[in-house]
């Protein structure tokens, strides 16, 4: 964050993050989704490092996109080239 600041000469994108994972923590904090009774991801036996296995609220905030989407709005504001990059990522 220091370099971005630094030497992009704005605040923009870490108040930006700072939003972001704010608006994550309220919102995880507010809805908890239910472990689906049925469900074919059950824990198979040993711990993984990729997988969670069990109740977790993931799935209604995406903060990979809401990261990328603001890179995007602050390269265009930039005028950069990584702002394709970004959008390309976002919409992948």
């Amino acid at each position: 964050m220091y370099t971005w600041t630094a030497y992009g000469g704005s605040w923009r994108f870490p108040i930006a993050l700072v939003g972001i994972f704010s608006l994550k923590a309220i919102i995880g904090s507010i809805y908890l989704m239910r472990f689906p009774e049925t469900s074919l991801w059950d824990y198979p036996g040993f711990y993984s490092l990729l997988v969670e296995y069990g109740p977790t609220n993931d799935t209604h905030f995406t903060l990979q996109i809401a990261v990328l989407t603001a890179l995007a709005a602050e390269y265009r504001a930039l005028r950069s080239r990584l702002f394709y990059l970004a959008v390309f990522a976002t919409v992948y």
